[in-house]
């Protein structure tokens, strides 16, 4: 169902509002992707969307594993405080690292965010084959992954990188960030999926979204929140997961 036939007016169209510039690249190729897919007969009926980019962000590694969340807790406030006052329903944060200050956030704006850890959990109870997570060091470090409610019953579907190879995929996601070949860090990825033997990786850094028509055969991305956010906005739908059903260990 497109965006225009899932409302029945423009001011029922849902706005949403999108924490980017963390980095810039990635949240600006989100956005793009959206409005080069939205099917819609005039632009008025495209989604609607505010892209909040600000790269000036610290560095999310560095400060949370220095311990230094609260600027940056105080950064996101800001940023989420901005999008509320200009009318967006609901938030997505562009950096899966910057997740783990959330919880430092008032209610009033958690209850608009929507998790990019909700929508890959969501995705990896129902994938049938093991896949590499690749995100960040501070999000390896953190466990940003395994504090999730639902990583004890999708923990035997990720295979995590060795520390080796964790630091090589840590600076190949900074080179994206700067805008480096992406068909040279694809054939770096495609070495590391070899190594362990799978085909597919969950996408746990937006970076690595950059890199979604950069794979040969059927390597590459497995579950990337990103993509799924992208649907549900083109089908012009709230962004928010069902709850996923938790299994008693």
């Amino acid at each position: 169902m497109s965006l225009a036939e899932n409302a029945a007016t423009l001011d029922e169209m849902p706005l949403v509002g999108i924490v980017g510039g963390i980095g810039p690249l990635a949240s600006a190729e989100f956005v793009s992707g959206i409005y080069r897919d939205a099917d819609a007969a005039t632009e008025q009926m495209m989604p609607r969307l505010i892209l909040w980019s600000d790269p000036s962000f610290p560095d999310r590694t560095l400060n949370l594993l220095a311990g230094n969340g609260d600027e940056l807790a105080a950064r996101l406030e800001h940023a989420a405080r901005a999008l509320v006052d200009l009318g967006v329903s609901e938030i997505l944060i562009c950096c899966f690292t910057l997740h783990g200050v959330i919880g430092q956030l008032p209610k009033a704006l958690t209850d608009r965010i929507v998790s990019l850890l909700d929508l890959t959990f969501e995705s990896l109870v129902s994938v049938d084959e093991p896949q590499l997570l690749l995100c960040t060091s501070g999000s390896r470090e953190l466990e940003v992954f395994e504090r999730h409610e639902a990583w004890g019953q999708s923990q035997s579907r990720v295979i995590r990188p060795t520390r080796a190879e964790q630091e090589r995929i840590h600076d190949l996601i900074y080179r994206l960030k700067l805008g480096h070949s992406r068909t040279v860090i694809a054939g770096e990825v495609e070495d590391i999926l070899a190594a362990h033997g799978v085909r597919r990786f969950v996408s746990g850094c937006t970076e690595l979204h950059l890199l979604a028509d950069a794979f040969s055969g059927d390597l590459g991305i497995g579950v990337d929140a990103l993509e799924i956010a992208r649907s549900r906005i083109l089908a012009g739908r709230s962004l928010r997961s069902e709850p996923v059903p938790l299994v008693q260990q």
